[in-house]
């Protein structure tokens, strides 16, 4: 083989090896590429999840705080109702009722209000959520029952339970820097609307029962205090929020 065409012969291979490389060096450039744009991706999209779940995190405190509070009101004037307490005279026994009917509204309202959030809250422990569920229908429950064993008058069925809660929503204007978009009517706004056609049509009956207390009907609402205490565990485990008053109402069977 002639010098020259030895020359053309190195020539054409070292063509090919630079251009094999070349080409390989461009594969193996657009693979990385690639790459970083899966990794980029997939970074934002869990950037993204976990901005998701921070604004639920957020949002659910939110509501579980005003939620808890109510939960504690109510099942503190269970408490001093069970032991007696109805106002001190005529003045302060109609305050006792109105005030009464105002903690159960109110809960009632922070009831509708989780209940329409959590409709559209994708919660990432969907065990917890259930279980909070569970609590928030068995209170309920208890409010509604009118099963054989029950001797009382003290029932609000599930449907007026969250007509009483409509009533007691408030919807605000611009949501709060949380996410919130609801809260619940003050107690003088209350007041003011008691005598209203609306409020009377749904809270007539829980009033004049709240009036007139009878046994069956404290025991019913033993039973109420006993879930809400259970609530009040689920939503303040630490008992951070809420560190003393937080015994359940003892019963007869739970003496013997």
């Amino acid at each position: 083989m002639s010098p020259a065409t030895v020359a053309i012969v190195v020539a054409v291979i070292s063509a090919v090896i630079a251009l094999t490389s070349a080409i390989g060096v461009e594969v193996l450039r657009r693979r990385a590429n690639r790459e970083l744009e899966v990794v980029k991706h997939e970074l934002a999209e869990q950037r993204a999840a976990n901005d998701r779940r921070a604004q639920t995190a957020e949002l659910v405190r939110a509501y579980r705080n005003p939620l808890l509070r109510a939960a504690y009101d109510l099942q503190s004037r269970i408490w001093n109702m069970h032991g007696g307490f109805r106002g001190r005279g005529d003045t302060e026994h109609d305050y006792f009722v109105t005030n009464t009917l105002y903690v159960i509204a109110e809960f009632f309202g922070w009831l509708e209000i989780v209940r329409r959030e959590l409709q559209f809250l994708d919660l990432a422990d969907e065990q917890e959520t259930g279980a909070l569920k569970a609590e928030l229908d068995r209170i309920q429950g208890t409010f509604a029952s009118t099963s054989r064993r029950r001797r009382d008058d003290f029932y609000v069925y599930r449907g007026q339970q969250r007509a009483i809660g409509e009533l007691m929503i408030v919807e605000l204007a611009e949501p709060r820097p949380t996410g919130v978009r609801s809260t619940c009517l003050g107690y003088a706004a209350f007041v003011d609307r008691l005598d209203s056609p609306a409020f009377v049509r749904w809270l007539a009956r829980p009033r004049d029962r709240i009036a007139d207390l009878t046994g069956p009907d404290l025991a019913r609402l033993v039973e109420v205090q006993h879930a809400l205490i259970d609530l009040i565990d689920r939503l303040d485990p630490d008992r951070v929020r809420f560190a003393s008053n937080r015994d359940k109402i003892a019963t007869v069977r739970d003496a013997v």
